[in-house]
């Protein structure tokens, strides 16, 4: 009896000895701690256990690593994307700027011509009757048409600008938006201990 029972602790010791090693290990591992090496000291269930326990953390640092390289990568697109868009949007400010001064420049040639084509009404009526005046008051319209047609053109291509600067904004707001996303995947991951 004392025999069986001397062999009975050797036996419970061999058993629980790599039960309690993996029970450490797994806290280890559930704190975020993935270094260190896993004892795969038996063949048995036991053993079986450890492997698929050391399987288990080399595929958790896999992937925290994968997911590592990716906010990196996603980290510094957003970063190349905040600085392209702040180029487009200062060349969308730009481009509104002169739209909107053309405008303007144009609608004030546009209003001289008008009074232009009243002053030449306003001449004698045998002067109207002369090509001279047939072709000066022909080239004058002509210029008021083009002149008003150039002034709603600026119009439509500052509307368009601010319409590209709106969605350039948008573009600008989500880079912001992916890096923040990306910086926060990065805190996540180095919480994990991946190597000793």
């Amino acid at each position: 009896l004392l025999i069986g029972g001397v062999l009975a602790v050797i036996a419970g010791r061999n058993i629980s000895k790599p039960v309690l090693e993996l029970a450490t290990v797994t806290r280890r591992i559930g704190t975020g701690d993935l270094s260190g090496q896993i004892p795969v000291s038996t063949s048995d269930q036991i053993g079986t256990l450890a492997t698929s326990i050391a399987r288990m953390r080399d595929s958790l640092i896999e992937i925290i690593s994968e997911a590592s390289t990716s906010a990196n990568k996603v980290s510094s697109l957003a970063r190349e994307q905040s600085a392209a868009t702040a180029d487009i949007l200062n060349n969308l400010e730009e481009i509104v700027d002169s739209a909107v001064k053309l405008e303007k420049n144009v609608d004030s040639q546009a209003q001289r011509l008008r009074k232009l084509i009243e002053f030449t009404e306003s001449m004698p009526k045998e002067v109207h009757s002369t090509q001279s005046y047939k072709d000066a008051r022909g080239i004058l319209t002509d210029m008021e048409v083009l002149a008003e047609a150039g002034s709603e053109r600026a119009v439509e291509i500052a509307a368009a600008s601010q319409e590209l600067r709106s969605a350039a904004s948008d573009v600008a707001s989500a880079a912001r938006r992916l890096s923040v996303m990306a910086s926060g995947l990065q805190d996540l991951v180095s919480r994990f201990k991946l190597h000793d």
